[in-house]
């Protein structure tokens, strides 16, 4: 049994078991019955090892076709939509006042 630390003296102490059950994948069963009995770094399993060369190629490859394709796609609803505004008559009225005025 540990005994888990107390906020304060005053707090009634309490223990847990010390047994430690985890649910693993099957993937990771023959790693787990293999290094059972071995002494493990901890510190070297819990790094993360820096992004290789092709991992960071392809991650900014991603990023620019989704932000090239959100950019050509607001491109183009930008068009559509400009040019269905000023096909509107009230677009057209508006236009056609500010060119006499301009010719004037």
């Amino acid at each position: 049994r540990l005994e888990l630390p107390r906020a304060s003296d005053a707090e009634p102490r309490k223990c847990v078991p010390s047994v430690v059950v985890g649910v693993v994948g099957m993937g990771h069963v023959p790693g787990i019955e293999k290094n059972w009995s071995t002494d493990l770094n901890i510190q070297e399993i819990m790094t993360v090892p820096p992004p290789s060369v092709s991992g960071r190629v392809s991650r900014l490859a991603v990023k620019a076709a989704f932000f090239g394709l959100l950019g050509y796609s607001l491109y183009w609803m930008g068009r559509r939509t400009a040019s269905l505004v000023l096909s509107l008559p009230a677009a057209q009225y508006c236009l056609q006042r500010v060119t006499e005025a301009r010719h004037k």
